[in-house]
């Protein structure tokens, strides 16, 4: 086979040898951030498998081409972020549709961005003008006649811009632009001010003329409210409206009900327009107006005489009627006004001179008592779940969830409180058998939601079927109240449906929870201080008797089952957990307590 080495495999299925480094093109990451500037700070090689075969030229690395003397230039787009230049300017338009005007002066603002060069130009909204007004330019790099695109230094104070076929006048600046201007060398005019137009002129002419035709009354006419005087108030007052807050009465099917109304008075031309307030779920429709705008009448004149007006005026309410206090007539309802914003307070105190103690509001909604009423339980035979499930389904069509007492959830969970108890039995409620005084029980209490489980534990040879007794649920007791965690101690009785249940014993858990959150019969200063109080004298003195004679094998201890008994014997009161307690406070067990410790702790 000598002389086939160099021979290549055919082009066949199967013959061919695939490499896979050679469709291998990964591409190095050169995206970086340097000095505060992302930008791409490396170039593009080859994998080291498909560079050829020269020595490559070395690169060199970022720190050496950064010298630490050189001064790093950012660019322009982070150094002007959020910087705008505002120029104020005029233009020209030429009027070929009226007579009255051949061309009109138009304002506008002009913002130049120098994060990037745009221009955007907006023409101020003036009332009345009839002209589409609002954004003239976008924001957009504008070109110049000879190439290139508008910078900062062609915008000059004095000077003329030329952008799409119109020339702007630029008058003015901002202090702003001024301060920029100058840290680059460039040194503006001063404010100029804009030419008006033939148009806007010949409408103050006019509107002079109007306000000279003011005539003074006198005995033979008193026509105060001429048409010079008319359009004078009509200019003064436009958009000038006071606004008083009302309330009438009206007769209702259940007594009579208050309602409430606005009423607004135009200064422009003594109108009168009252609006109805409609109340949430008040079960009326909701209509917006009470009246519409119009001269409303009147009928005494409450205006002083020497207050001069048009006699035909006098049938009509003005705003000397208004005040507060004092009742309007609309159509049959007596609108009685209450209080006012404080446009028409400072109205009325520089106009007519009144007293601000005249504009105060006024009560007219007395307070009622807030009387908060617990909402009954409705619970059905066919109601699911607990009470306050049911409770929250009779709130609201569509179930919601019950909220949840986080702060109860954060500290409480995981912490059970569990004892043993047996059934007793009670005048109401008896045993069902007599094995039931030999069963045991486990409860359980959750302190999470301040549930119980009750759980029996299996017994060989009894009979009884051992396991859950009581779904952990929470419980009432017979006064129709919650079982809580101060509920269940050593030697306490519970009623859980029908069943009396007598506690006899707690875990080291359970009893070191009840002494830190200071169970009332936990607290041991407090039971050793009422003893102290009770076994005075001759009582202490049969007590320390009877603690002898029972210690007969002379221990020196007392059980505290024992201890509940002769405290009992001479006249006192002593419960299962706080004879518990005494036992771990001093002698550090459940069962018995030291009798010398026990007897110096009540004596001292």
């Amino acid at each position: 086979m000598e002389g086939f080495e160099n021979i290549p495999l055919p082009k066949l299925p199967g013959t061919e040898f695939y490499n896979p480094l050679d469709l291998a093109r990964p591409r190095p990451q050169v995206f970086k951030v340097v000095n505060g500037i992302a930008g791409n700070y490396g170039e593009y090689s080859l994998p080291p498998h498909l560079r050829p075969t020269s020595a490559p030229v070395r690169r060199k690395p970022l720190a050496e081409k950064t010298a630490p003397n050189k001064k790093v230039t950012q660019p322009g787009w982070l150094v002007y972020d959020g910087q705008v230049l505002r120029y104020f300017g005029w233009f020209k338009e030429i009027i070929t549709e009226r007579r009255e005007e051949k061309w009109r002066v138009r304002k506008c603002v002009l913002y130049y961005y120098l994060e990037d060069d745009t221009i955007h130009i907006s023409e101020p909204r003036v009332d009345n003008s009839g002209i589409p007004q609002g954004v003239f330019l976008k924001r957009m790099q504008v070109q110049k006649e000879d190439g290139g695109y508008l910078k900062y230094k062609d915008l000059l104070v004095g000077d003329t811009v030329d952008i799409y076929k119109r020339e702007f006048h630029i008058i003015s600046c901002d202090d702003f632009t001024r301060k920029f201007l100058a840290s680059k060398n460039i040194t503006l005019a001063d404010d100029l001010e804009a030419p008006g137009d033939p148009y806007t002129m010949m409408k103050q002419k006019e509107r002079d003329h109007f306000f000279k035709q003011q005539r003074k009354p006198d005995e033979a006419s008193l026509t105060f409210f001429s048409r010079g005087t008319l359009s004078k108030k009509m200019l003064e007052n436009d958009r000038k409206v006071l606004r008083f807050y009302s309330v009438w009465e009206e007769d209702a099917v259940y007594g009579n009900e208050k309602r409430q109304s606005i009423v607004h008075y135009y200064l422009s031309d003594d109108t009168i327009e009252v609006l109805e307030v409609n109340d949430r779920n008040s079960g009326r429709d909701a209509f917006p107006l009470l009246l519409r705008r119009m001269k409303l009448t009147k009928g005494d004149s409450m205006v002083p005489s020497d207050f001069f007006r048009d006699p035909k005026e006098e049938q009509y309410l003005n705003f000397t009627d208004l005040k507060i206090g004092a009742t309007i007539s609309v159509y049959g309802k007596e609108l009685l006004m209450y209080d006012c914003d404080e446009f028409t307070r400072d109205f009325y105190v520089t106009k007519l001179g009144m007293p601000k103690e005249n504009l105060e509001k006024i009560d007219v909604f007395p307070k009622k008592e807030v009387v908060h009423v617990q909402p009954k339980l409705m619970k059905h035979a066919f109601s699911i779940g607990s009470d306050e499930e049911a409770l929250q389904a009779q709130k609201s069509l569509v179930l919601k969830p019950l909220k949840k007492d986080m702060k109860q959830f954060v500290l409480n969970d995981g912490k059970l409180l569990r004892y043993v108890a047996k059934l007793v039995e009670t005048p109401e409620f008896p045993l069902k058998s007599r094995y039931d005084a030999e069963r045991e029980f486990v409860i359980t209490y959750y302190l999470v939601d301040d549930t119980i489980l009750i759980f029996e534990p299996p017994q060989r040879n009894s009979g009884i079927v051992g396991g859950k007794f009581l779904e952990r649920q929470k419980v009432k007791n017979p006064d129709n109240k919650l079982y809580t965690k101060y509920d269940l101690t050593v030697g306490s009785k519970i009623i859980v449906y029908c069943r009396a249940f007598q506690i006899i014993s707690a875990d080291k858990y359970t009893l070191s929870y009840m002494e830190e959150h200071n169970f009332a019969e936990c607290d041991f200063d407090a039971i050793t201080s009422r003893l102290r109080g009770f076994l005075a004298g001759e009582k202490l003195d049969e007590l320390k008797s009877l603690l002898i004679r029972t210690d007969s094998e002379g221990e020196g201890s007392t059980s505290a089952k024992d201890l509940v008994d002769l405290v009992a014997k001479i006249g006192g009161s002593l419960s299962a957990q706080e004879a518990i307690t005494i036992c771990r406070k001093l002698n550090n067990s459940t069962e018995s307590v030291d009798t010398a410790a026990f007897l110096d702790s009540i004596s001292t």
